[in-house]
């Protein structure tokens, strides 16, 4: 139903932007602001507000958490930072004044993105709800379906902590305990290409592998105490160890969705659970940075240390590296470049060199004249990217592109939600495939996107496939 009308879509943006310029960035590099800027201000807070209410509101209406509410809800949190880029600003002096002039046009073109991209969620919602497009049947029994994917997914365990503790292993660091801080979570990733490839393909499992075994134990409590509980806090301890917190973030978003998918959860439930998460996304932010980079701070005040570390620290910086970006780029666009870096990330680099020039993270890093070996990359926000490679014409297809395929898993998460008896094999491959569209906001992530599709690939095999043929038999008999 959605392939047509994206493709029709598609066709007639393309060669309207070429027509009219819009893909091209050029006519905004001169477009500075003075700080504060007061128009920057309202759109922030408008920003804000509707990230936070908007996805809180369907979350209490449906009674289910979901990713992308999670998703919009961090990035509320993300653009809040505005308030404080004077002050992250100082942290780098020689560009703090260009930071603060471009900040208000990351601002515009992210206000215009994040538009576009609820309007169609909207419009998408409310068409796949008016056609009355139901879930697919099951091809087999939900609890058949269930105890193959937990086998499956205790399987998948094993590689998933030996994939994150391996780089640690062969380099003899863990970072999280390293007084080197980043520079040892840097050698940690950077060793090899094959240790490095191996380690990101564990992260990106991390998260689902991980709330899959929680729904586990919550049903039967005393699995805490075996297998299921052992491997689950290992995979959680050795991660953090690592001090690469972003999949743990993750692995939180997916727990929480899931077991609100698998149990019919109170209203005033889910709105502790939705601000319990970006209070916990904002403190542990900043309590691991200052574990990781200056214990001693953390023997004071630890919790208002680690809330002011967080937003004054280098941790919720989206906005201040978009601006900073904007301010070194010399506004010729990328055309696509850093989506072709994403489109070949599970190459090897030795099979395909080019990959690691087209990398959005290291191409942001050398527009700002940073050596490629001194940072992971840097992200410049939500539609960083697209304004980077298309201009204008960028953050409007991809804000259109993402309303509508959100829109659709979104209507299906819900119905799944409702199910009277829910089926863990369909809700996690309902949110992976929600995760599956963020790294189109950045193609950094790309590897996430070739692995999780993987990851699907797997579980049809290894789970669907075998119960739908056991199931087809005993339906026939």
């Amino acid at each position: 139903m959605l392939a047509p009308w994206l493709l029709m879509f598609l066709c007639l943006a393309i060669p309207l932007a070429a027509w009219t310029g819009a893909y091209d960035p050029g006519p905004w590099k001169n477009e500075v602001s003075t700080w504060p800027d007061s128009t920057s201000e309202v759109l922030v807070m408008m920003i804000c507000t509707t990230l936070l209410l908007g996805p809180l509101a369907w979350v209490l209406r449906q009674r289910v958490l979901d990713l992308l509410a999670l998703a919009l809800v961090q990035n509320a949190l993300i653009f809040s930072g505005y308030f404080y880029i004077d002050r992250t600003a100082e942290h780098l002096p020689n560009a703090a004044f260009g930071i603060m002039q471009m900040t208000g046009l990351v601002v515009l073109f992210n206000a215009v993105g994040f538009c576009f991209l609820l309007f169609f969620l909207a419009l998408t919602y409310g068409v796949v709800c008016r056609r009355r497009l139901g879930l697919a049947p099951l091809v087999a029994p939900a609890e058949k379906l269930d105890a193959r994917l937990e086998i499956f997914m205790r399987v998948l365990s094993l590689f998933c902590a030996g994939a994150i503790a391996l780089p640690m292993v062969l380099t003899r660091t863990v970072p999280l305990l390293s007084s080197s801080g980043a520079e040892a979570r840097l050698d940690l990733v950077m060793d090899s290409d094959v240790g490095r490839s191996i380690y990101h393909l564990g992260t990106a499992l991390l998260p689902f592998i991980v709330g899959t075994l929680v729904v586990v134990i919550y049903r039967q409590p005393r699995r805490v105490f075996g297998w299921d509980g052992a491997i689950t806090g290992t995979m959680i301890v050795l991660q953090l160890l690592t001090s690469n917190r972003l999949p743990l973030s993750i692995t939180l978003m997916v727990t929480l969705c899931l077991l609100t998918m698998q149990y019919r959860t109170p209203r005033w439930l889910l709105a502790v659970a939705l601000l319990g998460y970006v209070f916990l996304f904002t403190f542990l932010s900043g309590f691991t940075s200052l574990l990781r980079t200056d214990p001693q701070a953390l023997e004071g005040d630890w919790f208002g240390g680690s809330l002011e570390e967080a937003y004054l620290g280098d941790n919720i910086i989206d906005l201040r590296d978009g601006a900073w970006v904007m301010s070194q780029w010399d506004f010729e666009p990328l055309l696509g470049k850093t989506y072709l870096g994403g489109a070949v990330a599970m190459l090897p680099s030795g099979l395909f060199p080019e990959k690691k020039q087209w990398h959005l993270g290291l191409t942001a890093v050398r527009i700002v004249g940073l050596p490629e070996d001194a940072h992971f990359g840097l992200r410049v926000s939500f539609f960083g990217e697209a304004f980077l490679n298309f201009g204008w014409a960028g953050v409007v297809v991809l804000g259109t592109l993402l309303g509508c395929a959100f829109g659709v898993v979104l209507r299906q998460v819900h119905l799944a939600a409702r199910e009277p008896q829910p089926c863990l094999c369909r809700n996690v491959t309902l949110l992976i495939l929600l995760q599956c569209g963020f790294p189109l906001t950045n193609t950094s992530d790309a590897f996430i996107l070739w692995a999780l599709g993987g990851l699907l690939v797997l579980i049809w095999f290894f789970v669907v496939r075998p119960a739908r043929r056991v199931a087809a038999p005993a339906a026939s008999g």
